[in-house]
């Protein structure tokens, strides 16, 4: 997660229809590649809303979730 505080707009943004998620982004978990970290930036300020592995509903899921 080092490289996510140095760079955190590194992760592409993914795509949601919920507009509390628009600039919502995503980033692989070294080493565990198929497990995703997905996260809102604030400023410099990285808040990790999910940490989801691929074979989840992960569209489901994160549509679901709400910004605070």
């Amino acid at each position: 997660m080092d490289i996510l505080q140095r760079q955190p707009r590194i992760g592409p943004r993914y795509l949601a229809a919920n507009p509390e998620l628009e600039s919502l982004r995503s980033f692989p978990v070294v080493g565990f590649e198929a497990i995703r970290i997905y996260y809102l930036l604030e400023g410099e300020t990285v808040h990790v809303i999910r940490v989801l592995h691929g074979k989840r509903d992960v569209k489901s899921i994160l549509e679901r979730e709400e910004s605070s």
